[in-house]
C-alpha cells in the first residue's frame, strides 16, 4: 500500500476535522492575493486611477484586517491540523500494535527491539508528513494558479515573459 493511500484512509477516519483543516491550510496559503490587491487599490487610489470608491484609510483598514484574518487562520489551522496529525498518528500506531498482539498466529518479530521502536515512531510521521507535503503542495498550488490570472489581466505579455524562464527551470 502506498503513503497516498494510507494518507486517503487517515483523511476518511476523521472527514471533517481533516476537511475544515485542509480548507483552512488553502485560505491561509490563498489570503497573501487579498493583501496584494488590497495594496494595488491603495496606490490606485493614490495615482487618482481608481475605480472603487473607497479611501485610502478604508483600504489600509482592509489590509490590515486581511493580515490579521490570516494569522487567525493560521493559528486556528494549526490548532486543527495538529488535532488530526495526533490521532492519525495514534490511529496508524494503534492499528500497528493490534496487528501484532492479536493476529492470527505468534508474531515473531524479524527485527530487534529498536527497529520496532523507530518503525512506530519515524514510519508513522513520515506517513503523517507525506499527507501534510499534499495539504502544502495543493495550497501554493492554487495561490499560483490564481495569482497567474491576475498576472495575465493585468498584462499577458510580461505574465509569459516572467514565465519562461521559470517554466526553463
Amino acid at each position: 500500500m502506498n503513503p497516498l493511500k494510507y494518507g486517503w484512509q487517515l483523511a476518511k477516519a476523521r472527514p471533517w476535522v481533516f476537511a475544515v483543516s485542509y480548507s483552512l491550510w488553502v485560505a491561509f496559503y490563498v489570503l497573501p492575493l487579498v493583501g496584494g490587491l488590497l495594496t494595488r487599490a491603495i496606490f490606485d487610489t493614490l495615482s487618482g486611477d481608481a475605480p472603487a470608491r473607497l479611501s485610502v484609510w478604508t483600504l489600509i483598514a482592509l489590509l490590515i484586517g486581511s493580515e490579521a484574518a490570516r494569522i487567525g487562520v493560521f493559528a486556528l489551522a494549526m490548532f486543527i491540523w495538529f488535532a488530526w496529525w495526533f490521532t492519525a498518528e495514534a490511529l496508524l500506531r494503534g492499528n500497528m500494535l493490534r496487528w501484532i498482539v492479536q493476529g492470527p498466529g505468534a508474531r515473531v518479530l524479524p527485527d530487534s527491539p529498536g527497529e520496532l521502536v523507530s518503525r512506530f515512531r519515524e514510519d508513522v510521521e513520515e506517513v503523517i508528513i507525506y499527507v501534510d507535503n499534499y495539504l502544502d503542495t495543493s495550497g501554493q498550488a492554487l495561490f499560483a494558479l490564481i495569482a497567474l490570472v491576475i498576472m495575465l489581466q493585468i498584462n499577458p505579455l510580461i505574465t509569459v515573459c516572467v514565465l519562461l524562464p521559470l517554466v526553463g527551470i
